[in-house]
Order: C-alpha cells, then sequence, then structure tokens
C-alpha cells in the first residue's frame, strides 16, 4: 500500500503493523485521536517522514485504518518545536496513477517537496 506522507510516499505491509496496531490500546482511537498524534510527532519531528520513517509508516496505517479513503496527508507545524495544536494538516486520496508516478521519482531522481506540493497540494489549493 502506497501513503504520501509530506513529500515522502510510504511503501506500508499491513502485515508488519497488523498485530503492533490493532490491538486493544489503538482500538478506541478516535481519526481526531490519530490526528493528534500526527500533530504532536509533526511537533516535534518536523521532518517525520524522514527522520523517523518506521514512526511514520505506523501513523500513515492507523489513519488508514481509521478512514480508509485517505492515502495522502500533509502535516504543517507553525514552527520548529511548536505546539500540536500549532500543526495543521489536510488530507485526500490520490488516483493510483499518481502515486505510482510519485514512487518511481522517488526511486529514480528522487521526489522533491515543490514538485508534491505543485502536483498534489497545490492542485487541492485551487
Amino acid at each position: 500500500m502506497l501513503f504520501l506522507m509530506n513529500n515522502t510516499v510510504l511503501e506500508i505491509d499491513p502485515s508488519e503493523h497488523v498485530p503492533e496496531l490493532q490491538g486493544h490500546r489503538f482500538r478506541g482511537l478516535s481519526f481526531d485521536d490519530v490526528m493528534y498524534m500526527g500533530r504532536e510527532l509533526f511537533s516535534q519531528y518536523p521532518d517525520l517522514q524522514i527522520s523517523h520513517p518506521q514512526r511514520a509508516q505506523r501513523l500513515a496505517y492507523l489513519i488508514v485504518m481509521k478512514a480508509p479513503g485517505i492515502n495522502a496527508i500533509q502535516f504543517l507545524p507553525g514552527y520548529p518545536g511548536c505546539r500540536p495544536e500549532h500543526v495543521s494538516f489536510r488530507y485526500c486520496d490520490l488516483a493510483f496513477e499518481i502515486m505510482a508516478n510519485m514512487i518511481s521519482r522517488q526511486r529514480g531522481a528522487g521526489l522533491d517537496s515543490v514538485w508534491v506540493n505543485t502536483n498534489v497540494w497545490g492542485r487541492l489549493a485551487a
């Protein structure tokens, strides 16, 4: 499963996360709880998807479990070290073709923030 987090496409293997994330302590979390958890993580680690890829994958898996229609999210900390309440986010469901194009770019020359902002997040704003 592919999931875009900020400017990085994560490859999530549900079988790796099922035992640890479908336990009783995560079952009771709401979508809002998971989003707050993401905001907390990005307030501490603004480049979480790069600096802590396993945490980013677990967060992505939780998001998909709570909202299966989401396969892309952008967390935007207001400033380094800000409170979780100052981390905004937006999410969407990208077509498979776009995700495949991005993973191909990421594996090749590299997927950069400018390209992702222009072709994914910039289009949402329009």
